[in-house]
């Protein structure tokens, strides 16, 4: 079977899925094994947005993330590895507009190590 990877907006506090903030939202995403997975994330300017990424195989969490490299940097922002499993981006300074960057991952699948690329499509709204 197949790994599956889901991931959203995660709260540290909460220990689960739930909103940083009202202006910080990506909606839940599956890995598609071997390829380009699209990731949708929308924020207001000024604001950091964070997400959480787990490998899942059969819904139990099987180790997660192996390696992380960033691919495509944002032209318009900056985004990197928040912690283990959780990204964050935040806009340059008064930006407001689309943005992208993209981020391969290896993970822990069923037995093997699987791979897919996330291409997180930004969208930063003004106050």
């Amino acid at each position: 079977m197949k790994a599956l990877a889901v991931a959203g907006v995660f709260c540290a506090a909460l220990g689960s899925f739930a909103a940083v903030s009202n202006a910080c939202e990506v909606p839940t995403f599956h890995f598609i094994v071997g390829g380009i997975t699209p990731v949708f994330m929308s924020l207001r300017s000024g604001e950091v947005c964070t997400f959480y990424v787990l490998s899942k195989v059969n819904n139990t969490v099987e180790g997660g993330i192996v390696s992380t490299a960033f691919k495509k940097r944002p032209r318009h922002g900056v985004a990197g590895k928040a912690e283990k499993n959780r990204y964050a981006y935040q806009a340059n300074p008064n930006y407001v507009g689309p943005d992208e960057f993209v981020v391969a991952l290896r993970y822990n699948g069923a037995k093997v190590i699987e791979r897919t690329t996330l291409d997180v499509k930004v969208t930063v709204a003004g106050h």
